[in-house]
């Protein structure tokens, strides 16, 4: 990609970070959710 101006390359790197930092925050959510939903387990053996 050529840049012609600082203000194209800022706006440019601007909305790659905005995308990058949005799969980021779905990958965590996600993550979190497979972490903290499962459900609980009995333990028998366990007084």
């Amino acid at each position: 990609m050529e840049y012609y101006v600082l203000q194209d390359f800022l706006t440019f790197t601007k909305g790659t970070v905005y995308l990058l930092m949005g799969a980021g925050l779905v990958a965590f959510v996600i993550w979190w959710n497979f972490l903290f939903s499962r459900e609980p387990e009995n333990h028998k053996n366990v007084k």
